[in-house]
């Protein structure tokens, strides 16, 4: 545990020395808010179009700050500093476990003042919601922060691993409901919605602000489950022979 604390320091002060990358997740869903946001305000017959795209948005930004935890990972495996903890006695879970936990942290910490506008917005929510919420935002960070450092574990480039991140994480979380609704969608991007656990984590959000997650058990469940996976898959990975850089 000790071993976990420490290093789980180390990348909550690494990222919060770095304030560009911090601004730059932000900024952009933002930009993509406000712009979408009023491009398409009259096409919902009732309630606020940005309002609907608020947790989508909050996800975007959470699934956008997890791409520094691959990083983090890259530049340690360059610095040798990777190596030296592989080697340790420190469980490879806290390697993994303090890189997903400060992810999960920050990222929700930066989604949580987006939901804290959607009541601004002509919107639900509650101070109850808003925690339940940023729970789901830390799971969704966790989710796909886990699965971002198994990529990053064969990647040996910080460009390579960023680009490889952006191809993935946008497919889906366009085809998680996050901008268009089921009434005026095409059918099979509905259909390919329901199978996407980025839309599970959307849907639970969206039921945390509305007082309804208890309603929503299956949504829920399956964010949990994506959780679950990721962190498994990263602890899996980093179990495996560990990498060298190549320069």
């Amino acid at each position: 545990m000790n071993a976990f604390l420490m290093l789980l320091k180390r990348e909550i002060v690494r990222m919060i020395r770095r304030p560009s990358q911090l601004v730059s997740t932000l900024a952009m869903p933002v930009m993509i808010w406000v712009f979408i946001g009023a491009g398409f305000g009259g096409t919902m017959g009732e309630g606020s179009f940005a309002a609907h795209l608020a947790p989508g948005m909050a996800i975007l930004v959470v699934m956008l700050s997890t791409i520094m935890v691959g990083m983090s990972l890259i530049e340690d495996r360059h610095m040798g500093f990777l190596q030296g903890v592989l080697v340790s006695p420190a469980p490879r879970w806290a390697v993994a476990g303090s890189k997903l936990a400060a992810a999960g942290l920050l990222g929700a910490l930066q989604g949580v003042p987006l939901l804290l506008i959607t009541p601004l917005l002509g919107s639900g929510g509650s101070f109850v919601g808003v925690v339940l919420a940023a729970v789901v935002l830390l799971l969704t960070a966790i989710a796909i922060g886990g699965f971002g450092l198994t990529l990053a574990w064969w990647i040996d480039s910080s460009r390579g691993y960023h680009g490889m991140m952006m191809v993935l994480i946008m497919p889906l979380w366009l085809l998680s409901g996050s901008i268009f609704t089921p009434e005026t969608a095409a059918r099979w991007l509905v259909v390919v919605s329901k199978v996407n656990p980025v839309e599970w984590c959307r849907l639970s959000a969206d039921a945390a602000m509305d007082g309804t997650l208890a309603s929503s058990p299956l949504a829920l469940g399956g964010c949990v489950l994506f959780a679950v996976a990721g962190t498994l898959a990263a602890i899996r990975t980093l179990g495996a022979t560990p990498r060298t850089s190549t320069g």
